[in-house]
């Protein structure tokens, strides 16, 4: 019997004019959405939307949303938005609520923006090694990071090595980093107020190798804390298995912490560029496995990943 469910390879093949009700089947992601009049919504198999409100129903305590509003501008003041391909950004404004917008108020250190990149039409930041979007950490900011969720959507340049996707001023005081060369990559943590190391040293948090190309497309990266407080972290490439090892987490650390300096990116080598930022969450808790679920499908959806359910 021949299917009368209508089909779209990609995002990019969804209909230009849909009408509310209209469903598809995305080859794709493997993912049945339909349009509510608005957007078009993926369904879990209870029959509800995974949509904007339910990642706010979790109280992000940062997010940076490329399709919010208007969410990139010139500078901190948020007076003139930018929204021409391979223009400078100043601002990644936060739509959390806080407040805690990434800034740059150098010209030449500011990341472009990217039309291209994507699909759907979202947008991203293309970062070389000169540039970087900071976030001085308030006492609003900081949170323990043993409690303790992360997103991003990124795609990163596939050769080179030392990839820092959070830094602090230098190579000696990295935050969260792929650490690696060649086509062997391991993550390492280092929460302020905890251990510190330079690249060869400090607190790794991945025990099994990465392979590097996995980074060349899109890919939602999660790292989240222990629920049970074991003192571990779990990370995750698109859902699925935990990818790290059981490496504890250090005690007694810090993320985005009161008068610390937080980078979007910080690169070594501009041989080791570009790197492109779609989305950036960050949770002030440990999200249960089925709210990892629903950021992940969310952010699959929207960005055109698939995704699985982590494990």
């Amino acid at each position: 019997m021949a299917s009368t469910l209508e089909t779209c390879a990609n995002t990019a093949g969804r209909p230009g004019s849909p009408s509310a009700g209209d469903t598809l089947y995305q080859i794709d992601t493997k993912q049945i959405i339909t349009w509510d009049g608005s957007a078009w919504r993926l369904y879990d198999s209870d029959g509800t939307a995974v949509n904007d409100a339910d990642i706010t129903d979790l109280s992000p305590h940062l997010w940076l949303d490329p399709m919010h509003s208007a969410p990139f501008f010139t500078d901190s003041g948020k007076g003139t938005a930018v929204t021409a391909d391979g223009k400078r950004v100043g601002c990644f404004a936060d739509r959390s609520g806080n407040g805690f917008d990434f800034v740059q108020g150098t010209e030449t250190a500011k990341p472009t923006l990217c039309l291209e990149a994507g699909v759907g039409a979202v947008p991203s930041l293309c970062y070389s090694q000169s540039d970087q979007l900071d976030l001085l950490g308030t006492s609003d900011s900081d949170i323990s990071a043993d409690q303790l969720t992360i997103f991003f959507v990124w795609r990163l340049a596939q050769e080179g090595s030392h990839w820092f996707i959070q830094g602090t001023s230098n190579s000696n005081n990295p935050r969260i980093r792929l650490n690696g060369s060649a086509d062997s990559w391991y993550y390492q943590w280092y929460p302020f107020g905890a251990a510190e190391g330079d690249y060869s040293s400090g607190v790794d948090f991945s025990t099994t190798a990465t392979v590097g190309s996995a980074f060349a497309s899109r890919h939602i990266y999660c790292l989240k804390t222990d629920l049970a407080g074991a003192d571990r972290t779990y990370t995750y490439n698109n859902g699925g298995a935990d990818i790290a090892g059981s490496t504890t987490s250090p005690d007694g650390g810090k993320f985005l912490e009161d008068g610390e300096t937080m980078k979007l990116f910080y690169g070594p080598s501009d041989n080791y560029s570009p790197h492109w930022l779609f989305e950036f969450l960050v949770f002030d808790s440990t999200l249960t496995d089925a709210n990892v679920n629903k950021v992940n499908s969310y952010l699959g959806n929207k960005h055109g990943i698939t995704v699985t359910d982590v494990s």
